[in-house]
This record gives structure tokens, sequence and C-alpha cells, in this order.
């Protein structure tokens, strides 16, 4: 079965890019002890393309050949999906649906396109049984193009940054996400959980934010694994490289394993609520 997770959060430099990048990676090293090794599609609903520009070297794809040139078709079968996706420099087993810069434009315009919403979900459902992993990034703001992306996954992943103003939006957006799928009767749409990214012990506050949000009613989404803030990440992306392939024990290397595995279990956990309620 298809696990299609979007990584999403409403406040910039949380680390969703990275946290998507770091997750295909880990995914593909451990497929490889499969029979049939995973195969996994990185979909870059950014329109920043640092996601694209990371995995392929490039991000001048153009609208046709992006995710812009996907939304704007009127073809909704997985045929305009397909010709679009690109092989990753990372290795044959990942595949990229490239953004580009043409996708602000093409967000700004979504509203006025019949059946807006659907317009990545349905080419995704086409097309994921040649997938084992589906991972979607996003920009950080809530527009037609985050919905779209929602509505063409079945769980979220929320990375977090500790700092006064992540904790402050993380409410409401846990509010978005379940009105999201009430109004569009997506109940397939789980929460996976919240992931601490960037944590950084000397600054001031940081474990007090991090006891207060273990204590409160988001205690059940919070991941057990905290990554910390760490240079090697930025070191690794500058090469167009993954962090595990840059520096397998750096903090944030070893944190993002701990974190996968989670990532595997939880999945496992929302699928059996997912089947006692439907």
């Amino acid at each position: 079965m298809t696990r299609r997770i979007v990584v999403t959060n409403a406040k910039g430099g949380v680390g969703k890019t990275t946290t998507v990048l770091t997750l295909a990676a880990g995914l593909e090293v451990a497929g490889r002890q499969r029979a049939r090794p995973w195969r996994i599609l990185v979909i870059d609903a950014d329109r920043q393309a640092h996601a694209t520009l990371i995995l392929t070297g490039r991000n001048d794809f153009g609208r046709d050949g992006s995710l812009a040139g996907l939304i704007e078709s009127d073809l909704y079968d997985g045929s305009e999906l397909e010709r679009r996706v690109v092989p990753s420099t990372w290795s044959p087993n990942i595949h990229v649906l490239p953004a580009d810069r043409a996708l602000a434009k093409t967000d700004e315009h979504l509203i006025l396109l019949p059946r807006n919403e659907y317009r990545l979900s349905e080419p995704v459902a086409a097309v994921q049984h040649r997938y084992d992993w589906i991972l979607i990034d996003t920009s950080p703001t809530w527009t037609g193009l985050s919905v779209c992306a929602l509505m063409a996954a079945d769980e979220v992943l929320i990375p977090l940054d500790l700092r006064y103003l992540g904790l402050q939006g993380l409410v409401r957006m846990v509010d978005d996400l379940l009105e999201l799928r009430r109004a569009y009767r997506h109940e397939h749409l789980f929460i996976l959980g919240v992931l601490v990214t960037k944590f950084d012990g000397r600054l001031k506050g940081m474990e007090e934010s991090l006891r207060s949000l273990r204590d409160s009613s988001m205690s059940s989404l919070l991941f057990k694994t905290i990554v910390p803030e760490n240079v090697d990440i930025d070191y690794a992306q500058r090469r167009h490289l993954d962090i595990f392939s840059y520096n397998p024990r750096a903090a944030a290397a070893i944190a993002y394993a701990q974190a996968l595995v989670e990532v595997v279990e939880r999945g496992r956990m929302t699928r059996d609520v997912r089947e006692a309620t439907t």
C-alpha cells in the first residue's frame, strides 16, 4: 500500500524541505534491503523549488515541465503527471515531480480553475501504484496549492521549530487541518505527527517549550525524536547531497534515522485506525 505523506507547516524555516529530502534518502536506503526496492516520488509543491534543485541539480523545468503545468492541465489522468516526472541524481529509485518559479502564478490563478482542489490528488491516485512512498513538500504559506497537496495525501507530518512564533502557530495549524478534513470530506487524512526540528538546547526557553509541549494536549502527536540544529544539513545541501551521504555520523543524520523509524511505525498505527473507522 502506497504511503502518501505531505510535509507542511504554515510557518517558514522549520525544515519542511529538509525533512522531505531526508525521508526520501532514508527510505531509499532502507528499501534496498527488500526483495523489491522501494520506489519513491517526491512532489515539490513549493514555489521556491528547493527540493527540486537539490534532487536534480536544476530548477528551470518551466511551466509545462513542472507541477505548474500539471495543475493547469485539463486532463486529470496519470499521463500528465508521468510525463513531467524526472529522475533524481540521488538514486534511480527516487523520482521527482519538479517545481518551477511558474508555480507562483499558477497558485494565484488556482481558485479560478474548476475542481481546483483535486488537480493534484486525481493524477496522484492514478500513478500511486507505481510507488511505495509519495512525499510532498509544501510552501510556508497556506494557499490553494497547499489544499491541493493535502488532498493528494493521506498523512500529514508537521515539522516544528520550538521558537515562540512556531509554537503559536501549531494549534491553529492542527485546527486548520481538521477543518479541511471535514470541509472536503477527506476522512482518510490523518496527522502522522509533529517532528521537532532545529532544536538548540543552548537557546533560552527551548527546553521549557519542549516540556510544555510534552505536557500539552498535543503530546500524543509529538515524535519522540528531536532533530537538533546542525550545520551539516546546510553543508550537505550546498553540495546537493542528503545528510546520510554527506556525514552519516552528524547529529541530524542520527536523529532523522530515528525519526524515519517512527514514520514507519506511526504509519502502521494510522492505517489501523483508518481501517477501523471506515
